[in-house]
């Protein structure tokens, strides 16, 4: 089948792991033709905002990826907000003529162009998918009573009846769609981030070579933490209560890029723990090697994809009870609101092997039943 993947409501980033680079990375490679029609919004150095130039090529899975720019028309700062773009999006839909559109993001002008195509091919299916919630987007007046309100909710609104559903990626996703965009239940389905499961011989090996280069028996117990290392990680409270559990089975990795803010405190814990490893940023298949090998993935901070990364990979994971985290997780991992939470857990684990070897185990048939992208992304094929 024809696969259209339209990135104007977010970002799409070259060889990164993300569900918007591995889904049509999966299609492509289960013989389906794909496009992807994206923004020129791109992160830059230390996750930051930038840009990249509008243009045609193709990426490193062999997908055709046109970066159109937003309307030269009007102000740049307006554009950007109401996400409209320069190009004849409409024309391209119809050269390429889908089976399939994958409309990602409620909140863009152009989804309105979408949607009269549609109307005019009513044989296409369009999905929409949402990554909006209460906790990244509306947050503060102008956002919410204007942009989001007034603006992109309508054009959700007008469009719906082309719309087979409204794909939401998390709890908070579902809650914002249904409660302030108004979207009727029977749209909503969950689409979940999700993860790539590991072969079993080569996790098996990757795992022995990674344990090695650290000094990290099989019988020790590796964390792993990761991401923007920043406040909203809560880095901090997790370094201080793992350096309160002193035992020397335990063992912490840190991947990511460090706030400047951040570093001194972290080569403090660096240089009275020799338990604590600092890594650096490392690329997204380097990361996933860590995380096959590691037990347990902490996240007392902000929300992060590598959660569910972790889980496919094998590790049990210890994350704030973000209303997300309950709906997905349910019992199968450790809460933590703060530094206390997680000081019993680490010692939980080490007086309890039995219950977190069962989490393992539940963690593992979540990943093979809920979060395999190889099955989220044939959720499409099934309507």
């Amino acid at each position: 089948m024809k696969v259209l993947r339209i990135m104007l409501s977010c970002f799409y980033i070259d060889k990164a792991n993300y569900q918007e680079n591995i889904i049509p990375r999966i299609n492509k490679k289960d013989g389906h033709e794909v496009l992807i029609i994206a923004s020129t919004d791109i992160f830059v150095k230390n996750n930051t905002l930038g840009f990249t130039d509008p243009g045609e090529y193709i990426n490193e899975d062999g997908i055709k990826v046109v970066r159109i720019p937003y309307k030269k028309n009007v102000s740049s700062f307006l554009a950007m907000k109401i996400r409209t773009y320069s190009n004849d999006l409409y024309g391209m839909i119809e050269d390429f003529a889908p089976d399939i559109i994958l409309f990602h993001g409620t909140a863009a002008y152009d989804l309105n162009v979408v949607g009269t195509y549609i109307k005019k091919n009513p044989k296409v299916i369009l999905f929409v998918d949402s990554h909006e919630d209460f906790n990244n987007t509306a947050t503060n007046f102008l956002s919410k009573q204007i942009l989001h309100r007034l603006f992109y909710k309508p054009i959700l609104k007008r469009n719906l009846k082309y719309i087979q559903k409204v794909l939401y990626i998390t709890y908070e996703s579902y809650l914002f769609m249904k409660d302030f965009y108004k979207v009727p239940e029977n749209v909503l389905e969950f689409f979940p981030l999700g993860g790539i499961l590991p072969d079993e011989e080569i996790a098996k090996n990757t795992r022995k070579e990674i344990r090695d280069s650290l000094s990290i028996s099989e019988e020790d117990i590796f964390c792993v933490h990761s991401g923007k290392i920043d406040n909203l990680k809560r880095t901090e409270e997790i370094l201080s209560a793992f350096h309160a559990v002193k035992n020397q089975r335990l063992h912490l990795v840190i991947i990511g890029s460090v706030d400047k803010k951040f570093e001194a405190t972290l080569q403090n814990y660096l240089n009275k723990d020799k338990r604590i490893h600092f890594l650096g940023w490392k690329k997204p298949a380097e990361l996933q090697n860590y995380l096959i090998s590691a037990d347990l993935y902490i996240q007392l901070g902000s929300q992060s994809a590598t959660m569910q990364q972790a889980v496919c990979n094998g590790c049990v994971v210890a994350v704030f009870p973000f209303l997300s985290h309950k709906f997905l997780l349910k019992d199968n991992c450790y809460y933590i609101s703060d530094e206390k939470d997680l000081v019993q857990v680490l010692i939980s684990i080490l007086e309890d092997k039995k219950r977190f070897n069962n989490l393992k185990k539940q963690s593992s048939i979540l990943a093979a039943e809920v979060l395999d992208y190889n099955k989220i992304s044939n959720m499409i094929f099934a309507k």
